[in-house]
C-alpha cells in the first residue's frame, strides 16, 4: 500500500509515545532509520532549585514517584518490515520486545533510582537502504565551478596581454 510513496519515509517516523521519567533527548537519523532516546528518574524528594529550566533541560525533581518501569515508542513498520530491531544500550538486567502488529518498542528499565539516566540507541539488521543519496556542493557543482574560474582566469589573462601589447 505504501509503496511509491517516497515522502512517507521522511514523514513517518519513531517518537517516544510514553516515558517512564523524563525525556531528556531524542535524535533520529532519517537515512539509516536509527535513533536514540534518553531519559531520567525523577527525583521525587529534592525540590527543584533553579527557574531557568528549558525544554531540552527539564526539571528532574519534584515530579511523583514511577509507577511504571515500561516506556513505549512508536516504532512505524515501515523501517522494521523484514529487519530485526536491535536496542542498545541496556544495563543487564533491562529487557525490550517489539510488536510489530502494533508497532510499539516496549523498552524495561529495572533501575528506577532517583536521577538514574537511561540511554538506548535502536538500529536494524540488515540496515535500511537510505531514502536518498546526500550530496554536496563540490560534488554537485564543483567542475562547473572550476569551469568558470578557468574561464574568468583565461579572460583575465587575455585582457592583460592585449594590454601589455598596446
Amino acid at each position: 500500500m505504501d509503496n511509491g510513496a517516497r515522502i512517507l519515509q521522511s514523514v513517518v517516523r519513531p517518537y517516544p509515545a510514553k516515558t517512564s521519567g523524563i525525556p531528556i533527548h531524542f535524535e533520529y537519523e532519517m537515512t539509516t532509520g536509527e535513533f536514540t532516546y534518553e531519559w531520567a528518574n525523577p527525583d521525587p524528594i529534592d525540590i527543584p532549585t533553579s527557574s531557568k529550566y528549558t525544554v531540552s533541560e527539564p526539571p528532574r525533581s519534584g515530579h511523583p514517584i514511577i509507577a511504571a518501569r515500561e516506556t513505549e515508542i512508536f516504532l512505524p513498520s515501515l523501517l522494521t518490515h523484514d529487519r530485526k530491531v536491535v536496542v542498545r544500550g541496556l544495563s543487564v538486567k533491562d529487557s525490550y520486545i517489539y510488536d510489530e502488529s502494533r508497532q510499539t518498542l516496549f523498552v524495561i528499565a529495572h533501575d528506577s533510582s532517583p536521577g538514574k539516566i537511561h540511554k538506548i540507541t535502536v538500529f536494524f539488521r540488515p540496515p535500511s537502504k537510505p531514502a536518498f543519496e546526500l550530496s554536496d556542493f563540490r560534488g554537485d557543482f564543483g567542475s562547473r565551478i572550476l569551469v568558470g574560474f578557468g574561464l574568468a582566469l583565461g579572460i583575465v589573462f587575455w585582457i592583460l596581454i592585449q594590454y601589455v601589447r598596446a
